[in-house]
């Protein structure tokens, strides 16, 4: 496969990752590495230590020459995509955009980034040249602005070429974002992000009741179906915020529903056919040679159907682990990154962490006030909680959609307060706090932020027991991923 890099920002040097060896008579090894030759292609310039410069964007041909102690010589041409690489980053869920926010710091491409969740990231923190679309707190209309100016970049730059990075249950924008624009499957690729509970949960909990292959083959049919339509450009602009199927399509047997999408991949129809939606197709979308799955644990999507395995095993789902990923920064990436997720380690230092000893984060899926418990069984639980970790300073992280305010919450204040538990800033997202603090101890309400933490500081659920827990949790408790968690819940 020829190698693919940015005209601006990467650097490509000849010799890296090149050596040749020779093999005579008596079975002796000689590394003839150092007299490689190489004849460089026109309007390329070399320095001596075999960097290369180009002066345009291009398919780029080079040919290596060797040759042993006989002189039988050797030739291999090595072949450079030379291309303007833009980054497209479209994220709603918090792990999503941080899955994306660790890529955006280890590269200098051009970008556009539409970000649903406003204060996610911190958007002043974005460099302006690089950065030439921006949108915060997004919508259709902003997406739609972002998906014109794609279309733009691409029809003016034959060699422009889109990494894009969207949410594993948008994985119908690569339809309506490139496809739809005309641009072909060579020039780009696409990775969709898990935000957890849609992959683990409801996109895979599907194969796991009766019919399964049949669920599966409806969605690809789906999938495929939508997929031809992008390419012909079979779709209706209503304000360049709906597309709109220009005739029905046959979702299984008997089903020819009318249907609207969105520019986003998500869409209404007149049947109750939702788990047939493009938001359902992630799994099929990345058995395409251009699109990634990011999951942390792509080993447990697994299924005992012998046929429908055969599908999985087509699956592209490179093990992308958050943690293990943010460990791999450097320094300086690992500063960027943390200066856009707004998390000031100083800071948090003094104010959170500033006691020497063990901590332990009690994390919040949601507030408890109008769930599963009331106040005063919530209580009871955490009493238990600092009965059993006597030794650790504990600290409440808020779920960013649930933080409870003093004034309308004051006896938690007041709690908290007695029994000298700092509440952490509820919109910094936790997973971030466990990367930064990787020998902290967490537990809480069951959630997606659990596949996104140092596994082993995991020490218990605020659950009923291990029969309440999401699909995914369930797999990795069984795993012994958590070792044996307690469980709190009320008396």
């Amino acid at each position: 496969m020829p190698a693919r890099i940015d005209l601006t920002t990467d650097k490509f040097n000849i010799y890296e990752g090149v050596s040749v060896s020779d093999l005579d008579d008596d079975g002796n090894t000689f590394d003839l590495t150092a007299s490689i030759k190489v004849v460089l292609p026109s309007d390329v310039t070399k320095s001596e230590n075999g960097d290369v410069a180009f002066k345009k964007a291009g398919d780029y041909t080079f040919t290596y020459y060797v040759a042993d102690s006989h002189g039988n010589a050797t030739a291999v041409n090595r072949k450079i995509e030379v291309r303007n690489i833009y980054n497209l980053y479209w994220a709603g869920a918090t792990l999503p955009v941080l899955y994306q926010t660790l890529d955006m710091v280890t590269n200098d491409y051009k970008s556009l980034i539409w970000v649903e969740r406003a204060g996610t990231i911190d958007f002043d923190k974005l460099d302006e040249d690089r950065f030439i679309f921006k949108a915060d707190g997004a919508g259709n209309a902003e997406l739609a602005q972002a998906q014109a100016e794609v279309g733009k970049i691409a029809s003016s730059d034959p060699y422009s070429y889109f990494r894009v990075f969207t949410v594993d249950a948008r994985c119908g924008q690569e339809l309506f974002t490139l496809q739809a624009n005309g641009i072909t499957l060579d020039r780009y690729e696409v990775k969709l992000t898990s935000d957890g509970s849609l992959t683990y949960g409801t996109i895979f909990s599907t194969f796991k009741s009766g019919n399964a292959l049949q669920k599966w083959n409806t969605r690809k049919e789906l999938y495929e179906k939508m997929t031809d339509k992008a390419v012909r450009g079979d779709f209706v602009s209503n304000d360049g915020v709906i597309y709109e199927i220009s005739a029905p399509i046959k979702f299984g047997e008997g089903d020819t529903p009318s249907a609207a999408y969105y520019s986003d991949g998500k869409w209404k129809m007149t049947s109750d056919l939702w788990n047939s939606s493009l938001e359902q197709c992630a799994l099929v979308a990345a058995q395409r040679d251009n699109v990634e799955l990011w999951c942390a644990y792509p080993e447990t999507l697994t299924t005992s159907d012998a046929a429908l395995q055969v599908e999985f095993d087509k699956i592209n789902m490179p093990k992308m682990d958050p943690v293990a990923m943010y460990k791999a920064l450097t320094d300086e990436q690992r500063e960027s990154f943390l200066q856009l997720v707004k998390f000031n380690k100083a800071d948090f230092d003094e104010t959170y962490f500033a006691e020497e000893g063990d901590y332990l984060i009690i994390t919040g899926t949601s507030y408890v006030r109008g769930g599963s418990l009331t106040d005063e069984q919530f209580f009871d639980i955490i009493d238990r909680i600092i009965s059993d970790n006597p030794d650790r300073k504990l600290l409440f992280k808020p779920h960013p959609a649930h933080i409870p305010s003093e004034i309308n919450y004051p006896e938690i204040y007041a709690y908290f307060a007695e029994k000298n538990i700092k509440i952490l800033p509820g919109r910094l997202p936790m997973e971030v706090i466990s990367w930064v603090y990787s020998d902290v101890a967490i537990g809480g309400f069951d959630s997606s932020l659990f596949m996104a933490v140092p596994q082993n500081n995991v020490k218990f659920f605020i659950s009923p027991g291990a029969s309440s827990l999401t699909a995914l949790s369930k797999i990795l408790l069984a795993d012994g991923v958590w070792g044996e968690p307690e469980f709190y819940w009320k008396a």
